[in-house]
């Protein structure tokens, strides 16, 4: 199999990363989802705030590094 590598200017990039965001958040809610019926309601709760919030915040520490 193939490996097909597309290059992107400078302008792309952005709009392509924050594209690609959203399934990432949509699997991080669903794991949170999951481990709330392992964790219990408190615990369960407190992991699913977090990995929502891991998106946002990996989002962040890439523009800071880029200085975008």
């Amino acid at each position: 199999m193939a490996t097909v590598v597309v290059e992107i200017g400078a302008d792309q990039s952005r709009p392509v990363c924050f594209i690609s965001i959203i399934p990432l958040e949509k699997l991080f809610d669903w794991c949170g989802d999951q481990m709330l019926l392992y964790l219990g309601s408190s615990l369960g709760d407190l992991l699913t705030i977090t990995l929502s919030n891991a998106v946002e915040a990996t989002l962040a520490i890439i523009l800071l590094l880029r200085c975008e």
